[in-house]
């Protein structure tokens, strides 16, 4: 419930190392990143 985001090195953890909080978030990370972004105006 800390709401913090932590790097999990396993994915049988089942508590928030932080809080010890059994309700995980679970958010992937591909490891891509946005390098350019453009906007039209129409």
């Amino acid at each position: 419930q800390c709401q913090q985001y932590v790097t999990l090195l396993s994915s049988k953890v089942q508590r928030c190392p932080q809080c010890q909080s059994s309700e995980l978030r679970i958010v992937a990370d591909d490891g891509m990143q946005i390098q350019r972004l453009e906007i039209e105006k129409e």
